[in-house]
């Protein structure tokens, strides 16, 4: 990273954490740094590449950190029913549905959860999940 990068990382970083659940989407950013959207995505996806935050979403990004504790908070819920219920799952971040399905449908996608018809199941053979039952 550059250091300009690194500067704007600076600035960005503590936002996203501040956001939780609900961090600002690159819009709001880049609004707010009085920068270009396509710089703040640009450096974001540097920095998920890092492994260092996760685009949930084109323009909405979690750190890392954010992430691990939604996992555990989802697998916290697993440990009650196998089954991920999406309603539990809202209720437990505070934010609401629509949000919270883009949350489980990254989980899909990087193989914490599998969705089978209209149910999600946590994968205990995920990366992920096993990095969870560590900590």
């Amino acid at each position: 990273m550059s250091e300009a990068d690194s500067e704007l990382w600076a600035r960005l970083e503590p936002r996203l954490l501040a956001g939780q659940y609900d961090p600002p989407w690159v819009r709001t950013l880049a609004s707010e740094e009085n920068c270009a959207e396509a710089d703040v995505r640009l450096l974001l996806r540097k920095l998920a590449r890092l492994g260092l935050v996760h685009q949930v979403v084109r323009d909405l990004f979690y750190p890392e950190s954010t992430l691990q504790r939604m996992a555990a908070l989802l697998l916290g819920q697993a440990s009650e029913t196998p089954i991920v219920q999406v309603a539990a799952f809202r209720d437990m971040l505070g934010i609401g549905r629509k949000r919270s399905v883009q949350i489980l449908e990254y989980f899909d996608r990087i193989g914490l959860t599998r969705r089978v018809a209209d149910q999600r199941h946590i994968r205990a053979d995920s990366a992920l999940a096993q990095q969870q039952t560590r900590h």
